[in-house]
C-alpha cells in the first residue's frame, strides 16, 4: 500500500509538473503572438542615375548593331526598396533598373560593391534586381558572348555606370530606413497590352484559354508604402508589357512606357505631398508575349513611336495612381526568402513521365525576332517556315533530338564558355500574404498563367492571398513557353533556351522552394554557380580631342534664342560643345531649364534632361567638333507663364589643357500663352 500511495503521490506531482508545462508553454506562445503583433517593418526607397554614355555606344534590346543613341529622351534610373522584419532582421532590397536586362555578373558585381559598403547585409539571397525590359537602354554590359554580339563588344563604361548607379540606390535605401506600413492592391487594366504572337497562343487548349476574358495578362499589383509619418515613400507594381513602344529606328536612350509610367506617377505624389523622395518601380509580370500596341499589317508605324509611347505609360500611370490611392489591405508578418541556383543542362524532372531538359540552344525563330522589330529579316517565325530554304544540316544531332520542333540555329549551351547561362537562380521572397517569384527569364501569357495555378496549391497552403510574378529578375535566360506555343515555333518558342520541358522544369523547382518556405528551411548556398567570365572582346570608347571654331567658347549658342516664346510651339537651343562622352551621364545633367523668381533676380531649376518633355541631340559639327541640341517641348509642359532660360554643362578636353568643365546659360526669354 505504501508503494502505491508513493506512485500515486508521483503521479500527482507528475502531472502538476504537465499542468505548469502547459500553461508555460501557452504564456510563451502568447508573448510570442504579442510580439509579432508588435513587429514592424522598416523600410527605406532609393534611385539613382544608371544612363551612360549617350553616344558611341549601342542600345539592348532589338538585338541591332545599328540601333544607335544619339541623345537622351529620358535618363535611366536604379529604383530600389530596401525592406527589415523588425522582429527576425530579415533584409530585402527590391530593386528595379531601366534596362533591357539583368545578368549574372551584373548582379554578382554589385553585390561585391555592396559587401565593401555594408558587409553581410546582402547577397544573391536577398536581392531581387530585376529589369524593366526598355528596349532603348544601352547594351555591352553583360559578360556573356552572346549579348556583346549586337552591340559590338563589352563596354565597361556601360557597366560601370550601372553597377555604380545601382549600388547607390540600394544603400542610400538600406540607409534611410524608418519604421514603415506597407499595403498591397490589385485591379484590373484592359487594353494596355495586345498578344503579338497570337497564332502560337491559339495553339493552347480552348479550356485553358476559356479560364481568361483577354489573351494577355490584365491585372496590376501594387505594393504601397507609408512612412509611420503618413508620407508615402514608394510603390512597386507588378503589370505585364513590353516595353517597346519607341522603334528600332529611334535614337534616343528611353526608359520607355514603364520609366515614362514611373516619372509620371514619382511626379504626381512629389506634387501632392510637396517634397521630393518618392520613388516608383514599375516591374514585368508575364509579358513574354505581350506588346503594348496592336500589331498592324501595314508595317511597324515607326512615325507613332511617341504617340504608342505615350498612351502605354499613362494607362499604366493612372492604374497605378488609382491603386496607390485605394490601397487598404495592410501586410503583417514575417518576410521569409528561400533561394537557390540550379543548373538546367539535362535537369531531371521528377513524376510520372521523367525527363530532362535540353543543353541551351536558340532556334531559326529566334533569329527572325518578334512582329515588334525584325532585324533579321532573312528569318521567319513559325514551324513550317524556319530553316525552310537553309541547308538541312545539324549542328548537334543528340541535341536537335531533345529540342524536337525547334531547329537549332546555335547550340548556345555547348560553347565554352557558355553564350548563355544554364545555372539560374530562382527565388521566392513572402512579405506576410504577398509572395513575389523571381523569374530569370520572360514568360510568355499563358505559360505565367500555368505556372501560377499550378502552383496554386503551394501558394495557398502557405497564407499567400497576393501573388506576382517578376520576369526579368536576377539574370536572362530568355524564354519559356508552354509546351503547345513551343510546338508553333513563333519567336518565343525559338527562344526557349531548354527545350520543350522548360516550363515543366521551372513549376517543379519552384514548388520544391515553396516546401522549403513552408517548412522554413534555413538557406542553405547551391554549390555549381558558374564563375565571372571575363568578356573576351571589348568596345572601348576613344575619346579624342574637342574641337571649335576659333571665335566661339564651348557652350556658347551658335544660334541666338528669341527673346520671347509662346506655349505650344518647341524651342531649341543649339551649343557648341564637347564630347558628351567626356562628362558621363550620371555625373550631371547636360540639360536644364531655369526659371526667374517673380519677386527677385534668383533662377530656380524647373526641368532637365529626365523630364520627358525635354530631348537632347548631339551631332558631329566638323572635324571633331560637337554640337548638342537641346529642345524644350512646350505642348507637354505644365509650366507657368515666366521668364526662362535654357543651360548646358559639359566637359571639353584640350592638347594642353585637358578636360575643361563649362556651365553656360542662353540669355532670358519670355514664355507666354496666346
Amino acid at each position: 500500500m505504501t508503494k502505491i500511495c508513493d506512485f500515486s503521490r508521483t503521479g500527482k506531482i507528475d502531472m502538476r509538473l504537465a499542468i505548469l508545462g502547459m500553461l508555460l508553454i501557452s504564456f510563451f506562445q502568447a508573448a510570442h503572438a504579442e510580439a509579432e503583433k508588435n513587429c514592424q517593418y522598416l523600410a527605406g526607397a532609393s534611385a539613382h542615375d544608371i544612363t551612360g554614355p549617350m553616344i558611341g555606344t549601342i542600345m539592348n534590346g532589338y538585338g541591332s548593331p545599328d540601333h544607335r543613341p544619339h541623345g537622351i529622351h529620358m535618363r535611366l534610373w536604379s529604383r530600389s526598396l530596401v525592406l527589415q522584419d523588425s522582429c527576425t532582421g530579415q533584409i530585402v532590397s527590391l530593386t528595379v533598373n531601366d534596362l533591357g536586362m539583368i545578368f549574372s555578373d551584373l548582379k554578382q558585381t554589385i553585390l561585391d560593391r555592396l559587401e565593401q559598403e555594408v558587409p553581410g547585409q546582402f547577397s544573391h539571397r536577398n536581392l531581387l534586381l530585376a529589369a524593366t525590359h526598355t528596349h532603348s537602354a544601352l547594351g555591352g554590359y553583360s559578360h556573356r558572348t552572346l549579348y556583346n554580339i549586337p552591340t559590338l563588344g563589352f563596354h565597361s563604361e556601360v557597366y560601370e555606370a550601372i553597377v555604380t548607379g545601382t549600388v547607390k540606390s540600394i544603400i542610400d535605401a538600406y540607409h534611410s530606413m524608418e519604421p514603415s506600413r506597407l499595403f498591397v492592391n490589385q485591379g484590373r487594366l484592359s487594353g494596355a497590352g495586345f498578344n503579338r504572337s497570337i497564332a502560337a497562343y491559339n495553339s493552347n487548349p480552348s479550356w485553358e484559354r476559356d479560364l481568361y476574358s483577354a489573351p494577355v495578362p490584365e491585372t496590376m499589383t501594387l505594393l504601397k508604402v507609408v512612412k509611420k509619418s503618413g508620407q508615402d515613400l514608394a510603390s512597386f507594381n507588378w503589370f505585364a508589357v513590353h516595353p517597346v513602344s519607341l522603334p528600332l529606328s529611334g535614337q534616343m536612350i528611353s526608359g520607355d512606357n514603364k520609366g515614362l509610367a514611373a516619372y509620371y506617377l514619382e511626379k504626381s505624389v512629389t506634387q501632392k505631398q510637396g517634397q521630393k523622395g518618392y520613388v516608383a518601380g514599375f516591374l514585368q509580370g508575364n509579358s513574354g508575349d505581350v506588346s503594348p500596341y496592336p500589331i498592324s499589317i501595314d508595317g511597324y508605324q515607326h512615325q507613332k513611336g511617341w504617340q504608342r509611347l505615350e498612351d502605354s505609360a499613362q494607362k499604366q500611370f493612372q492604374k497605378a495612381k488609382v491603386l496607390h490611392q485605394e490601397a487598404r489591405q495592410e501586410l503583417a508578418g514575417p518576410m521569409k526568402i528561400v533561394h537557390t541556383f540550379i543548373d538546367l543542362h539535362t535537369y531531371g524532372i521528377d513524376g510520372q513521365n521523367g525527363g530532362k531538359t535540353c543543353y541551351g540552344a536558340l532556334g531559326f525563330a529566334f533569329a527572325a525576332g518578334t512582329e515588334n522589330a525584325n532585324p533579321l529579316a532573312l528569318f521567319e517565325e513559325g514551324l513550317p517556315k524556319q530553316g525552310a530554304s537553309w541547308p538541312h544540316l545539324q549542328l548537334m544531332p543528340e541535341d536537335q533530338s531533345c529540342h524536337g520542333e525547334k531547329k537549332i540555329l546555335l547550340p548556345t549551351g555547348r560553347f565554352n564558355p557558355s553564350w548563355t547561362p544554364h545555372v539560374l537562380p530562382f527565388q521566392i521572397i513572402t512579405i506576410g500574404s504577398l509572395a513575389i517569384i523571381a523569374a530569370p527569364f520572360e514568360i510568355t501569357t499563358m505559360a505565367g498563367r500555368r505556372m501560377k495555378r499550378l502552383l496554386r496549391e503551394s501558394i495557398e497552403s502557405l497564407g499567400i492571398r497576393y501573388t506576382v510574378l517578376s520576369a526579368l529578375a536576377n539574370d536572362y535566360a530568355h524564354y519559356v513557353t508552354t509546351p503547345e506555343e513551343y510546338q508553333a515555333q513563333h519567336y518565343e518558342g525559338g527562344s526557349t533556351l531548354f527545350g520543350i520541358r522548360t516550363l515543366e522544369a521551372y513549376i517543379e523547382i519552384y514548388r520544391k522552394l515553396m516546401t522549403q518556405l513552408k517548412a522554413s528551411e534555413p538557406f542553405r548556398v547551391k554549390k555549381g554557380y558558374e564563375a565571372l567570365q571575363r568578356p573576351w572582346f571589348k568596345a572601348g570608347i576613344e575619346l579624342t580631342l574637342d574641337s571649335k571654331p576659333i571665335y566661339k567658347n564651348y557652350g556658347s549658342l551658335v544660334v541666338p534664342l528669341m527673346s520671347q516664346y509662346q506655349h505650344g510651339e518647341p524651342i531649341t537651343a543649339k551649343f557648341w560643345a564637347g564630347d558628351p562622352r567626356h562628362s558621363q551621364a550620371n555625373k550631371g545633367n547636360y540639360f536644364r531649364i531655369e526659371k526667374q523668381s517673380a519677386t527677385s533676380s534668383d533662377w530656380q531649376e524647373v526641368l532637365n534632361d529626365h523630364d520627358h518633355e525635354t530631348r537632347v541631340h548631339w551631332e558631329a559639327a566638323g572635324l571633331r567638333q560637337s554640337q548638342m541640341v537641346l529642345t524644350w517641348l512646350t505642348s507637354l509642359s505644365s509650366q507657368e507663364d515666366g521668364v526662362y532660360r535654357i543651360c548646358h554643362r559639359g566637359q571639353a578636353k584640350g592638347l594642353w589643357s585637358g578636360l575643361q568643365p563649362y556651365n553656360t546659360c542662353s540669355k532670358p526669354f519670355a514664355l507666354r500663352r496666346k
